[in-house]
């Protein structure tokens, strides 16, 4: 995603979560910041503003879990928490 489009998108949602709930009161989360496609992008969703707001990890998740299914965002999630341990665990000590 470019960089200017990912800025845009921040400053337009003033660096926040954008997540609205049932009873139309807005998320106020401010750190753990994703950005979320609206039409998802493994299905062809534009990386265009209109397509685009920010989301906290939590909110992001609950969204793919709507889109993809409980079961493929729970598979998402454990093999992405997978990598990231792997890539610490062999991180090369400097000093």
């Amino acid at each position: 995603m470019p960089a200017t489009v990912r800025r845009e998108v921040f400053e337009r949602d003033g660096r926040r979560c954008a997540y609205v709930d049932a009873r139309g009161v807005r998320c106020r989360e401010t750190r753990r910041l994703e950005i979320h496609h609206h039409e998802p992008f493994a299905r062809g969703g534009p990386m265009t503003l209109d397509n685009l707001s920010v989301h906290c990890v939590a909110h992001n998740a609950l969204a793919a879990e709507r889109d993809f299914g409980r079961e493929s965002s729970r598979e998402k999630r454990e093999s992405q928490t997978y990598f990231a341990e792997r890539t610490l665990a062999n991180r090369v000590p400097i000093g």
